[in-house]
């Protein structure tokens, strides 16, 4: 029974590590996302006529996309690992938590 306090404390730390892994994951699906963008604008741009298609372009276009697509899915798929590790950890804090028997306490 003495040890479920520290057994709790161990799991929050690990939530908050495994919270942090999911949030930047969050952030680096975001910056896939603006490069998936930014190659769609660029190509929109060249169909119109306002820059001119060149190696570097079409080498820069493709890059951006196909690295953002790779780099959103690798990064979608760790952050939904981190948050099902989140869920676990979560369920295993809430059944110790309520293991540790406690009492109500009632102010008059």
């Amino acid at each position: 029974m003495d040890d479920l306090p520290t057994r709790i404390a161990l799991i929050e730390d690990e939530i908050a590590i495994v919270q942090e892994q999911a949030e930047s994951c969050a952030k680096f699906v975001t910056g896939a996302k603006i490069s998936v963008a930014g190659g769609g604008v660029w190509i929109v741009a060249i169909l119109f006529g306002l820059v001119r298609l060149d190696a570097l372009s079409l080498t820069l276009i493709v890059s951006a996309v196909i690295g953002g697509f790779v780099f959103w899915g690798s990064n979608k798929a760790s952050q939904e690992l981190a948050e099902n590790q989140l869920a676990g950890l979560r369920k295993r804090r809430d059944d110790l938590i309520a293991a540790l028997d406690l009492r109500d306490v009632t102010l008059h």
